[in-house]
């Protein structure tokens, strides 16, 4: 099987003719840009003659990205981890199975997870079990979401710069100079138009789930009635608490998670700010999609194949 010689930056990298699943990873990528919310409604998914207020356009968006993030997701999967089995193996491709292919086995679940559980048209309160399978599964998914960005990075250092230029613990695709010491500045328009989806995701999301208070779904929404049923419960129970009468107690307990609606947010409790929960996190992942597979195509170039 021949090989592609390329100069880059006054180097020359060996590349097998054998990415034979570069076609599929570019067709997921195109499936992951026509679900985005700013491409969606022109997309074939898009209902056609449609005349839809603001609101009615959001929920119009989150059914189709509920309905069709799922093949799409396992599509980008399937055709990465194709990929890593035909990387020669090195200290390379174990960043890539062990760093990047299995993060994104976790963010899979995570993603079923959060679709099974806050599923559209929910109104039944979660239960606790479902609170923390939710709350589990979105530090896991925007934890991992970085973390395969991470990997990505340490896999370009790997190839492309010495360590006495740059340590490893260093590698950051987000900083232009680490882009530029890896001659991947082709890279750069793509972090530009996506700066402040990196922001939000890094800063507002992975970072407080990591070193900060980290967001959560409430349990339950409350209307004012509903809020004046809790008071009214929380009382009983502090007086059944006070008289050390203890049976009963976790009736009134249920009763009280019994009360309102499903929560269909993202809560922050530092800021008392919210975001819509699931056309967020499906949004994310589909820009997320299409933002890993174009850095990979860009470090293939610079991957050697195992000849068959």
């Amino acid at each position: 099987m021949g090989k592609l010689v390329r100069e880059n930056e006054g180097y020359m990298v060996n590349v097998h003719y054998a990415d034979r699943d570069l076609s599929t990873r570019l067709t997921a990528i195109e499936n992951a840009k026509a679900l985005l919310q700013e491409n969606i409604e022109d997309s074939t998914w898009w209902p056609p003659y449609s005349d839809f207020t603001q609101n009615e356009a959001r929920k119009e968006k989150e059914q189709i990205l509920f309905h069709h993030w799922h093949p799409v997701f396992v599509e980008f999967h399937a055709s990465l981890s194709g990929t890593l089995f035909e990387i020669e193996k090195n200290d390379v491709h174990k960043i890539l199975l062990y760093g990047a292919s299995r993060r994104l086995r976790s963010m899979h679940k995570a993603l079923n997870d959060i679709c099974e559980i806050a599923y559209l048209g929910r109104t039944k309160v979660a239960s606790k079990d479902e609170k923390t399978r939710l709350d589990d599964a979105l530090l896991l998914f925007y934890v991992h979401l970085m973390g395969v960005i991470d990997a990505l990075a340490i896999a370009f250092h790997r190839i492309c710069i010495e360590p006495e230029v740059m340590p490893e613990k260093r590698a950051d695709l987000l900083e232009r100079n680490f882009r530029r010491k890896a001659s991947i500045q082709d890279l750069n328009i793509l972090f530009q138009e996506n700066a402040e989806w990196f922001k939000r995701v890094k800063f507002e999301l992975r970072n407080r789930y990591v070193h900060k208070v980290p967001p959560y779904v409430p349990p339950s929404e409350l209307s004012e009635a509903d809020q004046e049923q809790y008071k009214k419960l929380e009382n009983k129970l502090s007086i059944a608490i006070h008289e050390r009468r203890f049976e009963g107690l976790e009736e009134i307990r249920d009763e009280q998670a019994a009360l309102g609606v499903f929560c269909s947010d993202i809560c922050f409790i530092e800021d008392n700010a919210s975001m819509p929960l699931l056309i967020t996190v499906l949004d994310d992942a589909m820009r997320f999609q299409v933002i890993t597979l174009t850095i990979f195509n860009e470090l293939a170039l610079r991957l050697e194949f195992i000849e068959n």
